[in-house]
């Protein structure tokens, strides 16, 4: 193993950072906000913060222990990059974290997550733990790693790129237009995509946000007048790609994300309770729109080939 001792102490300095907030503990998982695989750079904080570069596992620390979590692939990996002395690591097939946390955590102490990084799926799971052992259980309003985390990158910032018609194989206004026909034969006023290759597909977008995959990270809400709200910073959206846009298609900033869904009137909104992040489903809740599950429309039609 090489040497962890910048890890050690960051793992110190985010004790002393949760022990301001009161909490006894924080959830650390491997994915981003959009349950990607593969991180951009800023989002890659379970390596930063242990040494661990897999592609998928979680950390959760408490003022007196830390558990690291890896599936069969990642064991001799974990054990390699990270220090025993400051983490145990586990198999998820023989412990997973909610039985640790079950095991290490007591009735009233407080365990703490970052709401953009779990789906209402996960979120199930830390519900189930805090009925069975009485462990309250919150979100935060800052991710506390990313509080310490001197020199944190930049979210990526790069122009959108335009996917060519000829590759395509349709124009995105036609893909809209049987979207939202999709959602009025669901009954939903609008569907949350939290997914940036939906958004791809059904914008013919690309981009270089991230390792392996042509995607920008974004999000977007239709609905069912043939609408797209895209929440994304306006200056990646070049004068071209505006124009290949449209008019039917409008730029929320990340940063106004909260005041959009407070000011929205959107009674149904569908989701995918398996990729949407949690804040997205409080938020809209305590706006007042009703949320119904149903599978991404754009899966289906995504996964046809073009004639």
């Amino acid at each position: 193993m090489s040497n962890n001792a910048p890890h050690t102490s960051r793992l110190q300095k985010l004790r002393t950072q949760l022990k301001k907030h009161e909490c006894d503990g924080f959830i650390v998982p491997v994915t981003d906000e959009y349950q990607g695989e593969y991180c951009a750079a800023y989002a890659k904080r379970v390596t930063w913060l242990s040494g661990f570069d897999g592609s998928a596992g979680t950390i959760v620390v408490r003022h007196d222990k830390a558990a690291l979590f890896v599936d069969g692939r990642y064991t001799l990996q974990a054990a390699d990059e990270v220090d025993e002395d400051d983490y145990e690591i586990h198999n998820i097939s023989d412990k997973k974290p909610s039985k640790w946390i079950e095991e290490n955590f007591t009735s009233g102490e407080l365990l703490c997550y970052d709401p953009w990084l779990h789906t209402e799926e996960t979120y199930d799971e830390l519900k189930k733990i805090a009925q069975k052992t009485g462990v309250r259980v919150e979100p935060v309003g800052a991710n506390p790693v990313d509080v310490i985390w001197d020199n944190q990158p930049e979210h990526p910032n790069n122009p959108l790129l335009i996917h060519p018609l000829e590759y395509a194989g349709q124009a995105h206004h036609e893909k809209i237009k049987a979207i939202s026909a999709t959602l009025r034969e669901k009954r939903v006023n609008a569907y949350l995509l939290t997914k940036p290759e939906s958004l791809c597909w059904l914008l013919n977008m690309r981009g270089n946000d991230i390792p392996y995959t042509p995607f920008p990270l974004f999000y977007g809400l239709i609905d069912t007048d043939e609408h797209i709200t895209l929440f994304i910073e306006p200056s990646r959206i070049t004068d071209k790609v505006a124009a290949h846009l449209g008019t039917n298609v409008s730029i929320i900033s990340p940063q106004e994300l909260t005041e959009y869904i407070e000011n929205s009137n959107y009674e149904t909104v569908g989701y995918d309770a398996t990729t949407a992040p949690l804040w997205f489903v409080h938020a809209m809740r305590a706006n007042n729109s009703e949320l119904v599950k149903h599978t991404d429309p754009v899966m289906l039609p995504k996964a046809c080939k073009n004639g």
